[in-house]
């Protein structure tokens, strides 16, 4: 439901600004849209293929899962930028409203506070290296909803780490914290990796 309310509101919101402006704005061309289908479309695979069966049972089919999550449909939704597109889809009412709305700016507010390179990083990696503990890994395979809130942590870090990455390319004062951020997340997810794949013991 939350993916179909997320391409109702994207193509709603295309539509609303090639009536508005009579074209789309330059910062949302055919590729960046066709780059957010595309990210759909990995989420379709990833959660209702014949993958997401495999999963659990075969480890590598499981981890394919995660990499798709993880590194895949993240960029390529934010490479559609649905702030923008998404937004135009709700009705001008509720624009209206949640410009105007207090908590929505503290929500944002508080966003803002973790929305920075490195802290992204840590945020993302903590979720990878607590669900890939042998305790949680475990408890996932026996609980439907443990599993989902697991691939929900994995999306929403991934997508504010993705999201304070490619803002730095905007950036070039923070170029050096991106970097930083992305050897960082290299870093842990290789060590993870190391000591899942070349544990002398059976972990899981």
């Amino acid at each position: 439901a939350p993916m179909l309310l997320g391409l109702w509101l994207y193509v709603r919101g295309g539509r609303e600004l090639r009536a508005r402006f009579g074209r789309l704005p330059r910062t949302v061309p055919p590729a960046r849209i066709a780059a957010f289908l595309f990210g759909q479309a990995v989420l379709v695979i990833a959660l209702f293929s014949p993958l997401e069966a495999l999963s659990g049972t075969v480890m590598s089919a499981h981890m394919v899962q995660h990499v798709l999550l993880i590194a895949v449909a993240p960029p390529l939704l934010l490479a559609g930028r649905p702030e923008i597109v998404a937004f135009w889809g709700l009705p001008a009412s509720t624009r209206r409203g949640i410009a105007r709305e207090r908590r929505f700016r503290a929500a944002l507010a508080t966003l803002r506070a973790v929305a920075h390179p490195l802290p992204a990083s840590l945020l993302s990696g903590a979720a990878l290296w607590i669900w890939h503990a042998p305790g949680p890994f475990e408890a996932v395979r026996a609980s439907e909803w443990l599993h989902r809130l697991e691939h929900a942590s994995f999306f929403f870090t991934a997508l504010l780490f993705w999201r304070c990455l490619i803002g730095t390319a905007r950036r070039p004062a923070a170029a050096a914290a991106g970097a930083a951020a992305a050897l960082v997340a290299m870093v842990h997810g290789g060590f993870l990796a190391a000591l899942i794949g070349l544990s002398p013991t059976v972990l899981f």
